[in-house]
């Protein structure tokens, strides 16, 4: 078998098991810096990540979701570059229709 398709499906696999499937690019790129600076939040975030991707969940709870994710990237912005901050942050906005 091709190695490259087993990657593939590989990938598939882990990310339905993760429900992380429907996550476009920028939820991703959180949900990755989530993970290498999150340190002990991080299974916290992941959560509010996933609360905030859900368009069944409530808009209030999805603002406090939002606002949570938007203080950890506040406190590790020096860690990331100005590009990834703005275009993180409009995402955030996106996503609650704000």
């Amino acid at each position: 078998m091709n190695q490259q398709f087993i990657s593939s499906v590989q990938g598939s696999v882990i990310q339905n098991l993760h429900g992380t499937a429907h996550f476009g690019p920028e939820a991703r790129e959180i949900l990755s810096i989530i993970h290498e600076l999150g340190g002990a939040q991080a299974a916290s975030l992941e959560s509010s990540l996933h609360e905030l991707e859900d368009p069944d969940a409530r808009k209030p709870d999805r603002l406090v979701a939002r606002q949570k994710i938007r203080s950890f990237l506040s406190s590790v912005g020096n860690q990331l570059t100005n590009a990834s901050i703005t275009t993180l942050q409009r995402y955030l906005e996106q996503r609650i229709g704000l």
